[in-house]
């Protein structure tokens, strides 16, 4: 394993409705690992969101879905790949 590299995915817009983003690893390189990050304006009584999906969809994308909880607030999500190219 070499070229270790960190993708950082598009943020999604400010909002309460369920989302999914995704990174990408460039030409040449494998998904093997990943993460996000949540933004979140908590409110008096919100919850942040449930995440559902936080995985590798295929050998080059990481995947992130949040579904908003009970109470709904605003947040984003940012998702991000770890990609190496594999001998």
């Amino acid at each position: 394993m070499s070229g270790f590299v960190v993708v950082v995915g598009a943020t999604s817009p400010l909002g309460t409705a369920d989302r999914t983003v995704t990174a990408t690893c460039p030409a040449g390189k494998s998904v093997i690992g990943g993460g996000y990050d949540i933004g979140w304006v908590r409110p008096a009584y919100g919850e942040p969101p449930f995440i559902t999906t936080n995985r590798a969809t295929s050998a080059t994308v990481w995947t992130v879905t949040a579904q908003h909880g009970v109470v709904i607030s605003n947040y984003t999500v940012t998702a991000y790949a770890y990609c190496a190219t594999l001998s």
